[in-house]
């Protein structure tokens, strides 16, 4: 991995912890999701399989905050996240390696049409009752960032990757550029 700006350079993740109950009595068949931080440490000369070694670990160590909120670490930190990444896990690998295939890209909707809602949305005259002062002070407002998610998982003999974010956050050409660089890193491994 390379870091042009600087010999060690740091990035803060938000990890998916899916299907963690904070409640001994809550049906195991209630889905839940906590949303943490983890923060990764990149030294010059660091290999792909180092860095992932350390993550590893990390994740462990945090795994006991999952609960702890996004406004809280922001609060605590300063650090806003703009960025998730979660790599699903689909079962056993079969132990394989994994080709390479082509890329294909599917749009979901149209960016601008959402981007034009929002705007119109932002707006609008909104009616008293849609704004309460218990609202307009909650310490979860303003800390949910128009955030990118990323998402893989091995499917077969390959790696799915999704990137999801509006289209004020990645254009088509850049979810490409990303997820083209995600594979060359994970061949190169």
């Amino acid at each position: 991995m390379s870091n042009t700006s600087a010999s060690t350079g740091q990035v803060v993740f938000g990890i998916y912890y899916a299907n963690r109950s904070l409640s001994a009595d809550l049906e195991s068949t209630f889905p839940t999701l906590n949303l943490i931080a983890l923060r990764v440490k990149v030294k010059e000369g660091d290999s792909v399989i180092s860095i992932a070694r350390r993550v590893q670990q990390d994740l462990h160590l945090i795994s006991s905050y999952s609960t702890v909120g996004l406004w809280e670490l922001r609060r605590w930190t300063g650090v806003e996240l703009d960025c998730f990444v979660n790599f699903l896990h689909l079962g056993d690998a079969s132990g394989e390696t994994l080709a390479t295939s082509s890329l294909h890209l599917e749009s979901i909707s149209n960016g601008a049409e959402i981007e034009e809602a929002k705007e119109a949305f932002a707006s609008a005259v909104k009616p008293a009752f849609c704004s309460p002062r218990w609202l307009e002070d909650n310490a979860v407002r303003g800390a949910f960032s128009n955030a990118l998610d990323i998402e893989a998982s091995v499917n077969g003999r390959g790696l799915d990757i999704g990137v999801f974010g509006s289209a004020s956050r990645i254009s088509q050409d850049d979810a490409e550029k990303l997820t083209d660089q995600l594979g060359a890193s994970l061949l190169a491994v």
